[in-house]
């Protein structure tokens, strides 16, 4: 059983402890659940972990919000891979495997495999492209593109068109480390990381449509979990 951290939790602002105390209630559930299914601890460990690691993800994108910080765009690529939730999402999808797949799911994630890692900067990329406009309509410019304009002194059609290039090479990361990924990790762990890859371009082929699902996205949602198909 994992220990509530009093200290970690305390240090949260107001909204970030909502959040959490909430997450943690859902872990606390899934790991009973999962102990009474199995009849042993249900390690949901791991996801707390990366819970937390988003969590200071949230504080470094505040600061950099406020003016406080202002990060160079490398470093607000990997941070903001991390915010994207690509990490958070693989970890909680390990939950469901069976004991030893989750363990070594959990342990391959942790050591952070390009695999994962060039998705998350991936997502961070296309979020940012295609929101681009949407942030700078509200004043947000903790953004990639902003950040990479800044840093190079370049224009915005130049960051796009690199930025794009960068999106290329990490697709072509993505399946050099698939091949090298299938003997060191269990087949279904690495086929989660593997779909959240799929959800991420479904996402983002046609523009933001995670945060504007209208349309094909919400026809797609509906199809699979309204109408379903009689067998």
């Amino acid at each position: 059983m994992y220990r509530w951290d009093p200290d970690y939790v305390e240090n949260l602002p107001d909204y970030m402890k909502i959040v959490f105390k909430f997450a943690w209630n859902t872990f606390k559930e899934c790991e009973t659940a999962g102990r009474l299914d199995e009849g042993f601890s249900y390690n949901v460990e791991g996801a707390l972990k990366e819970f937390k690691i988003y969590l200071r993800s949230l504080f470094s994108f505040t600061n950099w919000e406020n003016g406080d910080v202002v990060p160079t765009f490398d470093e607000f690529l990997e941070i903001g891979g991390v915010e994207v939730t690509m990490y958070i999402s693989i970890a909680s999808s390990f939950m469901g495997l069976d004991k030893i797949s989750r363990e070594q799911g959990y342990e391959w994630l942790k050591s952070r495999p390009k695999f994962v890692e060039a998705q998350a900067k991936k997502a961070r990329l296309m979020n940012d492209m295609a929101g681009f406009e949407s942030d700078m309509s509200r004043g947000y410019d903790v953004n990639a593109i902003m950040y990479y304009m800044k840093q190079h002194k370049v224009t915005e059609e130049e960051t796009f068109t690199k930025l794009q290039e960068m999106v290329s090479d990490l697709d072509k990361t993505v399946n050099d480390e698939i091949l090298k990924t299938t003997k060191s990790v269990p087949r279904q762990a690495l086929k989660r990381a593997i779909i959240f890859g799929k959800i991420l371009d479904f996402t983002y082929r046609s523009g933001e449509e995670y945060t504007h699902p209208e349309g094909r996205y919400k026809d797609h949602i509906t199809s699979l979990f309204v109408k379903l198909i009689s067998i």
